[in-house]
């Protein structure tokens, strides 16, 4: 009688153990199903995002020193309206290339370069974002302009050594061109933005 009874609660006693095994690993299949949810959920926000709102830009060149550096990466919004002061990513007539310039300019705008300083409708621009000061000189055959619809007037910051709007080949650009604006806070996570950048080229 004993003996049985013995058997009859080992056997209880491996069933509970099987039990507990078996709701320790649905347990541990249900935090694995949801981690993995989760990034799958992630990466779609991520990928929507870029794709729809956010993308990031390296900088190739030194036209927008002393702001941003030829490696810099930055955060450029799509859905931005351009406006004064910003700095915007430009698409070329070729959409081959891009320019990275500050906007000085809108339609309607006159701008006017005299001794080396912008005027902007008849007043000085007062530019502390600019590698060197009074150092902006018509580099076309033309030193004032006047802003159709839907125009912009672009400058680099670096002016002995920046293509833009001064230059004949180049002049305004439509906002149509303005693919989109850097995120001025994207300036305090360069580092991260490059991180990000180079991770997703396989760097």
């Amino acid at each position: 009688m004993d003996s049985s009874n013995e058997q009859q609660n080992l056997i209880e006693d491996e069933s509970a153990i099987d039990q507990e095994k078996a709701k320790k690993e649905k347990r541990s299949n249900v935090i694995f199903f949801c981690i993995i949810g989760f990034f799958i959920v992630l990466f779609s926000v991520i990928l929507y995002l870029n794709v729809n709102v956010f993308f990031l830009v390296k900088v190739d060149g030194d036209s927008m020193n002393p702001t941003l550096e030829s490696g810099n990466v930055v955060t450029v919004n799509r859905k931005l309206i351009p406006e004064y002061g910003d700095i915007v990513i430009i698409e070329g007539e070729k959409k081959t290339a891009y320019l990275i310039k500050r906007v000085i300019a809108k339609e309607g705008d006159t701008v006017e370069i005299i001794d080396g300083d912008v005027y902007l409708n008849g007043k000085v621009l007062e530019e502390d974002y600019v590698k060197k000061q009074s150092s902006t000189f018509a580099t076309g055959k033309y030193t004032k302009w006047t802003l159709d619809e839907d125009e912009l007037f672009y400058l680099g910051d670096n002016r002995m050594y920046s293509k833009d709007s001064r230059d004949d080949e180049y002049g305004a650009c439509k906002i149509s061109q303005v693919v989109g604006v850097v995120e001025d806070w994207s300036f305090n996570v360069l580092g991260l933005n490059e991180f990000v950048y180079n991770l997703g080229r396989g760097k």
